[in-house]
């Protein structure tokens, strides 16, 4: 995969009048209920602006409706804030699940996939991977996150230290495992026993989590890396070789 500074996002961009693929790239469709599309523009917005500037009048005249159908559906915004994280962690999930199964069935390309993954997917929600990561740019709607969706955060998060603690145990075995579990069967008695693939897999978890975490924050120190004599290429060979750097941490020592 090849990583660029260049903004390639299939939404995040100011749309007049959303398609049918604008709503696709937000996880719905244009038979979208209402509330959804009010949610998925909430999401575009956040991503643009941030989670502080994202002006819900643009979501009133996009729609077509009025301040009231906001809070009807969700209290208000900080309940739309709420929701809006949620429906954005859902499509990371997915992203981070499609990561690991549509690799080819090699433990380390599975956990390559992952990295990449998740610094393409950060790259293109901005403000929204922000938001998702630290719902309590908000409290009041990061209270709200945990109060609405906290047990199917943490099922979510621990299926997918679950994929990243058997990738690791594959890579140790020289083993691939056909990932024939979900969120409800987790292995988990197998790592119970074996707790240091657990442990390697949340150290993997952390340092992706800070790679992409910079890739999408426009890191003020060296966000002007790119416009000097270096160009792009000095921020194509730090991501390249921190992926290459958090692969090899599942690796035997």
């Amino acid at each position: 995969m090849s990583y660029s500074t260049k903004d390639d996002r299939s939404f995040g961009a100011p749309i007049a009048e959303p398609s049918d693929a604008f709503w696709r790239g937000l996880g719905g469709s244009e038979s979208s209920t209402t509330r959804d599309k009010v949610i998925m523009l909430a999401v575009d917005l956040i991503i643009r602006e941030g989670p502080a500037d994202f002006n819900m009048l643009r979501i009133y005249e996009q729609l077509g409706i009025d301040a009231a159908t906001v809070g009807f559906y969700f209290g208000g915004r900080d309940g739309l804030l709420a929701d809006a994280t949620w429906w954005a962690f859902r499509l990371w999930a997915q992203n981070v699940d499609d990561a690991f199964r549509t690799a080819r069935p090699d433990p380390r390309a599975r956990l390559r996939s992952f990295v990449e993954a998740e610094v393409t997917w950060a790259r293109r929600m901005q403000g929204m991977h922000f938001v998702v990561n630290y719902p309590h740019v908000s409290s009041q709607a990061g209270d709200l996150v945990l109060d609405r969706y906290g047990d199917q955060l943490t099922s979510t998060f621990e299926y997918h230290l679950a994929l990243l603690s058997v990738t690791v145990r594959d890579i140790n075995r020289g083993t691939v495992h056909p990932l024939d579990f979900g969120p409800g069967n987790l292995p988990r008695a197998e790592f119970v026993l074996t707790p240091g693939y657990l442990l390697t897999a949340t150290q993997i978890s952390w340092a992706t989590h800070g790679l992409a975490t910079w890739s999408a924050g426009r890191h003020v120190p060296t966000r002007g890396l790119a416009s000097r004599a270096f160009g792009d290429v000095s921020t194509t060979v730090a991501v390249s070789k921190m992926v290459s750097t958090i692969v090899a941490l599942a690796e035997p020592s």
